[in-house]
């Protein structure tokens, strides 16, 4: 079952995801040479699912992980904040920072949705990465009050994820696929979630990091539907609202279950109180 599970690509396909990862490196280099405060990569192939050994998921080469290692290794960054909403796990990125306490990584996704074999809670990092490693698993059938919640607690785990210094640049993940018309997802999110999504993430990064703040596209997979929820990420990381309206916002805000339920929050809560716990035993470790 693990050699199935790759990416297969045609002629021209990996000088393409080439061109996406660098597409990506150009743009934190703009940011952290201050030529601009925020960006968003519109990305193919996406990049999360890639492991160092294989290609997984549609994804090639995992662009945010070769970004924050750019940042890491080229402009001399030392503390990262990543953030992947996309409804799959990003096990990927988790891979490649897992023993590293450089980079924060905080998932929320569609519990046991692809990939199977990661995405749980008490993934937690190891060695010097022990409690820099959160996952989010929401149950299917999550939609705004959840997403609204875990995006609150994912920020505020961030702001302290490297004690009294703040992050100095906020990456993040981002899937339109937890949207409620996603084919590959089970989520009932909507355009205005992803817009206080951006809003949250944006106000981290103002509080943090001077603004410092990188979106990479990853899933998304309802043609008719992911352009509102990209849009609505535009318009609040530009400060700039379009005329365009979404003529689905309605329907799909009035759905049952849109608020936080109680095993949804009990969810999140018991994600963050593993890396806490994780935190502390390190701690008593030195």
């Amino acid at each position: 079952a693990r050699t199935r599970d790759c990416a297969p690509f045609s002629p021209g396909g990996l000088d393409i995801a080439l061109l996406a990862a660098g597409s990506a490196i150009g743009m934190v280099n703009a940011i952290l040479d201050e030529r601009i405060t925020n960006g968003y990569c519109l990305l193919r192939p996406p990049g999360h699912h890639a492991e160092r050994e294989r290609g997984r998921g549609f994804c090639l080469l995992n662009n945010i992980a070769i970004t924050a290692m750019h940042a890491i290794e080229v402009r001399g960054l030392e503390r990262i904040v990543i953030i992947d909403w996309d409804v799959h796990h990003g096990n990927g990125t988790q891979q490649a920072f897992y023993d590293s306490d450089k980079v924060m990584f905080i998932s929320i996704h569609q519990d046991r949705n692809y990939p199977l074999d990661t995405g749980f809670a008490d993934e937690l990092g190891q060695g010097l990465g022990l409690g820099f490693n959160c996952n989010i698993p929401l149950p299917p059938g999550s939609g705004d009050g959840a997403y609204r919640e875990a995006i609150r607690a994912a920020c505020s785990l961030a702001e302290t994820s490297f004690g009294e210094q703040k992050p100095q640049l906020i990456m993040i993940s981002c899937g339109f696929d937890c949207s409620f018309f996603d084919p590959l997802g089970s989520m009932m999110c909507h355009s205005e979630t992803f817009r206080y999504l951006t809003h949250q993430v944006k106000e981290l990064a103002d509080r943090c990091c001077s603004g410092r703040l990188i979106l990479l596209h990853e899933g998304g997979y309802s043609e008719v539907y992911a352009p509102f929820c990209g849009l609505a990420v535009l318009e609040e990381l530009t400060g700039i609202r379009s005329k365009v309206q979404d003529p689905y916002l309605e329907e799909v805000s009035m759905l049952g279950h849109q608020d936080l339920q109680p095993h949804q929050q009990q969810t999140i809560h018991c994600s963050l109180e593993k890396v806490r716990e994780a935190r502390k035993q390190k701690l008593s470790m030195c």
